[in-house]
Parts: C-alpha cells; sequence; structure tokens
C-alpha cells in the first residue's frame, strides 16, 4: 500500500480533534495528579502514624496496579455504587490519581530536601503552618522538582491513548475509526506516531530550557560579572568591638537571663555573651549538681581564646548546691583569672551593699531546694525572719509567674523587721518589678539578677546610679 497524501489531509481535521482531546486530558491529569501528589506527600509526614501508614498503603496499591484497570473501575464499576462519570471525566481522574502517587514521591524527596534550619527558622519567626508551607518551605522544595514531575507528565501524554478503553474520542481512538472505516492503516497511525513525537519532543525542549532557566539561576548566585578589586590598605583595627566583655553562662532552660542583662547591662561599652549549658527540670538539689561538670566547656565557648572581663553563671540554687568557690574553679579553668560571679555571692554583697543584716527570703523551689539556701545565708551571718517558697520544681514554670504574683508573694513574704527582701532565683523575672515591690514596702529588694548585673557593672567600671531600677543600683560595689 503506497502512502497517500491526500488521505492524509482528508483525515487531519479528525485527527486533530483527537489531539485536542489528547492534549486536554493530559493538561488536567496534570493538575490533578500536580495537586493530588502534593496533598499525598504532606499527609504521609503525618505525625499521626495512622494517617502516614494508610496513604502510604493507597499510594504503593495504585503505582502496583495497571493503569487500565484502574480505568475500567473509575468508568465500568463505579456505576454500580451510583457514580456515574463521563469517559473524560473518568480518564481525567484515573490519570491524575495514578501519576500523582509518583508526582507525591517526588514531593516528598525534594520536601526532605530543604534543609532543617530552615523549619526551624520559620518556627523561630512565628510563621504559622501554612505560612512556612507556603512561604518557606516549597519556594525551595518545587524548582528542583520541575524536571522529574515534567517527565511523569510527557509519560502520561505517552498514555492517553489507554483512555480509548473508555470511548474518550482521544488521537488513538480517531485514528483507529478512521482506519477501520478506510481499511488504510499506514497513514493514520504513522501521524499518530508523528503527533506523539512532535509533542514529546516540544516537551522535552521546554524541559531543557527550564532546566537551564534554574542552573543559570544558581549560578548568578555565585558568580557575577562585577569588578571586585582589593582595597588598597588593610582596615585599622579596634582593640575590641566593645570596651568591656561581659560572659554568661545560662541554663538552656533559661528564659529570663540574658533579656535581663541586655535590659540593666548591655550598652555601647559593655557586650554581653551568652553560651548555654545542658540542664534537666525538675529542680532538686540532684539535678543541679549535675550541671558542674559542663561549666568549663561552657566557660571556653564564649568567645573562646578572648580574654573577658567577667563571668557570671546564672543558677542561684545551683550556685548554693555547688559552692561559689567550685564555680569559680571551674569558670577559670577555661578562663585563667576572671572575675567570676555567681547569683548568691552577688546576692550577699548586694544585701550588705543596702545595709541589710535580717531578711526576709522569697523563692520559687520546693522546702527540698530551699532547705539548702537557708543555711547557706544564715552561715555567712543573715539573720531570716522569715523564708517563703513557692514549691514549683519547672523553671520555665517560674520563668511563667506574672509581675503582679511576684508582687504579691514579696509583699506577704517580707517581715516586718526584716531590713531587706531577697528573691531568689535568676529565671523568676523579678528584676522588673523591684522598683515597685520596694515602693510598696519602703526597705530594699534585692533579686538575683538584679544583684548579678549590678555586681557585673560594678566590675567592668560602670559606677553610675540607676535608682529607677532598684536601691542596689545605687550602691558602690564592696571590695573583697
Amino acid at each position: 500500500m503506497e502512502w497517500d497524501w491526500a488521505f492524509v489531509w482528508q483525515i487531519m481535521p479528525t485527527l486533530l480533534e483527537g489531539l485536542k482531546i489528547t492534549i486536554l486530558a493530559t493538561v488536567l491529569g496534570a493538575i490533578v495528579a500536580a495537586v493530588f501528589g502534593l496533598v499525598l506527600a504532606i499527609a504521609r509526614r503525618s505525625t499521626n502514624p495512622v494517617i502516614a501508614r494508610l496513604v502510604g498503603f493507597f499510594a504503593d496499591f495504585i503505582r502496583g496496579t495497571p493503569l487500565l484497570v484502574q480505568l475500567y473501575f473509575i468508568f465500568y464499576v463505579l456505576p454500580d455504587i451510583g457514580i456515574r462519570l463521563s469517559p473524560l471525566v473518568a480518564g481525567v481522574i484515573g490519570l491524575g490519581i495514578h501519576y500523582g502517587t509518583y508526582a507525591a514521591e517526588v514531593y516528598r524527596a525534594g520536601i526532605d530536601n530543604v534543609p532543617r534550619g530552615q523549619w526551624e527558622a520559620a518556627r523561630a519567626t512565628n510563621l504559622s503552618v501554612r505560612q512556612a508551607w507556603i512561604h518557606v518551605v516549597l519556594p525551595q522544595a518545587i524548582p528542583p522538582m520541575i524536571p522529574a514531575l515534567a517527565n511523569y507528565f510527557i509519560a502520561m501524554f505517552k498514555e492517553t491513548p489507554l483512555l480509548s478503553a473508555i470511548t474518550v474520542l482521544e488521537l488513538m481512538n480517531q485514528a483507529k475509526s478512521v482506519a477501520n472505516s478506510s481499511y488504510r492503516y499506514i497513514e493514520p497511525i504513522t501521524m499518530v506516531g508523528v503527533f506523539f513525537l512532535v509533542i514529546s519532543l516540544i516537551s522535552v525542549v521546554a524541559l531543557r530550557l527550564l532546566e537551564e532557566r534554574y542552573a543559570r539561576v544558581d549560578e548568578r548566585c555565585l558568580t557575577t560579572d562585577i569588578r571586585i578589586e582589593m582595597a588598597s590598605r588593610a582596615p585599622g583595627l579596634d582593640d575590641r568591638p566593645l570596651a568591656k566583655r561581659i560572659g554568661l553562662i545560662i541554663l538552656a532552660t533559661d528564659h529570663t537571663t540574658e533579656v535581663d542583662f541586655q535590659r540593666m547591662v548591655a550598652n555601647e561599652r559593655i557586650g554581653v555573651y551568652v553560651t548555654r549549658i545542658p540542664y534537666a527540670n525538675p529542680v532538686t538539689p540532684e539535678n543541679l549538681m549535675k550541671m558542674r561538670p559542663s561549666l568549663t566547656a561552657g566557660a571556653a565557648l564564649i568567645l573562646p581564646n578572648e580574654p573577658l572581663d567577667v563571668v557570671m553563671y546564672s543558677c542561684t540554687s545551683a550556685s548554693v548546691v555547688i559552692g561559689d568557690l567550685q564555680i569559680e574553679a571551674a569558670v577559670q579553668a577555661a578562663k585563667p583569672d576572671v572575675p567570676v560571679v555567681t547569683p548568691t555571692a552577688a546576692a550577699v554583697r548586694g544585701l550588705k551593699a543596702v545595709g541589710a543584716k535580717r531578711i526576709s527570703v522569697l523563692t520559687p523551689y520546693t522546702v527540698e531546694t530551699s532547705r539548702p539556701m537557708a543555711a547557706y545565708f544564715a552561715s555567712l551571718g543573715f539573720e531570716i525572719d522569715r523564708f517563703t517558697c513557692l514549691g514549683l520544681t519547672d523553671d520555665r514554670d517560674m520563668a511563667r509567674i506574672s509581675h503582679d504574683e511576684i508582687t504579691v508573694f514579696a509583699n506577704e513574704a517580707m517581715a516586718p523587721e526584716s531590713e531587706a527582701l531577697f528573691i531568689s532565683c535568676t529565671a523568676v523575672r523579678a528584676a522588673e518589678v523591684v522598683p515597685r515591690i520596694e515602693k510598696a514596702l519602703g526597705k530594699p529588694v534585692v533579686s538575683s539578677n538584679l544583684a548579678t548585673a549590678w555586681a557585673c557593672l560594678r566590675i567592668c567600671g560602670d559606677t553610675a546610679s540607676r535608682p529607677e531600677l532598684g536601691n542596689l543600683l545605687t550602691k558602690p560595689y564592696p571590695e573583697g
């Protein structure tokens, strides 16, 4: 049989009509697959193991059965339960679900490739889950997925002849109809092959251009045509970025100390540099003692190999349990000869600076944890008129005590005959309300963070009187 161009032009409108249906089914199926695949990928990341396993089983089932069987089921079986779909709709849904399960794996790989730090950054900036996905995760995950997704959609285009099984008049079905009625197969079947080849080649070229576009974007991030020159000389350097350096060693769970020191201590002369050490609640003498081995390593991490003007260890109850001298020795093992401040030693100096011998004490701890602190102050010659504790065991809860509640408990804890009140614990936000409490009591109040801030400022040579922060910040630092 010879090739007949006249016959080709005669059947071309019919073939083009079939091509239009093929392209429409592919585009609609690709949209369904893209959306459905993304939903599956997100569902497979569910923290609920039942949902994750069910979605995984469904995807494996769809990928493990032929597309033709799925199309038959959607078009011929669903009507038995009252769900009737047109051939085109059934075909689009079948293609979309089938290739959506493959797209889901591409999405999952792209999402897993987003660095964990990006997720943590989204949480740190208080983005909602929806905002994190839309603005952080998907913009980074989708571009690398495009080549793999495009390959699946090209494969979907070439699978559309299967739709003829459910009487969709796509390209292949139209060609078969023409061939069967004219008994000429060479022209319609060949033209179908040409159409599929041309569309596939166009898709491949478009895919390559898309890949090159993203490659050029990456290259622009790494290279530039701008000429870069070295300056004519090296810059002059200050001895230090700031004149004084205060190192803070705080607990991993601490919400308060860093904020208090930025508010009361840090300024244009004094920098505050923080390191955190491991700590696990509850607040008990045994858990407090477990921090001792971490002190030297924690101190070493603060501006390594550079001198500090003072280091403050921010845990009042642990300072009692471990001991002021032992803490000093552990810190100086990493930072030799640096002055070391503990909340307990600073509180003692602060109480002496305000002229207090008889004191009342308020702590957020349990009786068990408070007892060593009462013994500590008594051993240093203070007469304790009243000692009140709140019974908390988690330092994160201690940081959540409101300013109003701190003020109420402070007023209740102060014995009339006492000369000053000490509010213990660096987690408690007492330093912010010391002026308010002093006004109500008419007597000096010393808190853990107020005492350490005062001590660090004075050691760094800051002698400014700041009565707005409390009576203690008007006092000089006693020697010895």
